[in-house]
């Protein structure tokens, strides 16, 4: 039936929006997500290694990020369920060049801001690295953003969850 369940995490000690993170449970974490059945897990980079006190966003990593990236992929790999694996970890350390060894996505740039400058800078750098997505691996630009739409000359209407 295709893709049915995905989960978040990180690969700190945190999630970016507080909650525990994967850090030292990776094993722990990958044997629960296959018990759950999940199909999909976005892992992003939030309270990592940090040169520096350990923040949500670190400037200045201690460490590559293939590191703890390749940590719960070999975690993933050791469960008895196949999941896709989504590096969030923002374009750093060339990922690229490394992300099709660990897991099936990669963004490739910081965040999208909701904004036309924001698809643009994302496009514009992808466009120099297209040859590293492949069948089974390929950059994520986080290109899922609201849609706007200039209705019939009363203003901006966007269209976002509720």
């Amino acid at each position: 039936m295709g893709l049915k369940f995905g989960l978040y995490g990180c690969a700190g000690t945190k999630t970016c929006g507080g909650y525990p993170g994967s850090q030292g449970y990776e094993v722990k974490d990958a044997q629960a997500l296959a018990a759950w059945g999940v199909d999909y897990w976005k892992y992003d980079n939030c309270y990592t290694p940090c040169n520096g006190p350990v923040v949500q966003t670190c400037g200045s990593p201690a460490g590559n990020t293939q590191t703890w990236y390749a940590t719960m992929h070999n975690a993933l790999e050791s469960v008895s369920r196949p999941i896709l694996f989504s590096l969030c970890q923002w374009g750093r350390d060339n990922v690229w060049t490394w992300g099709a060894n660990y897991g099936n996505s990669w963004r490739m740039s910081v965040d999208n801001w909701n904004d036309w400058a924001s698809v643009v800078r994302i496009a514009s750098a992808a466009a120099g690295i297209a040859q590293y997505s492949a069948p089974g691996g390929f950059n994520d630009l986080d290109m899922m953003v609201r849609l706007c739409l200039v209705h019939g000359g009363s203003g901006l209407h966007c269209a976002s969850p509720s």
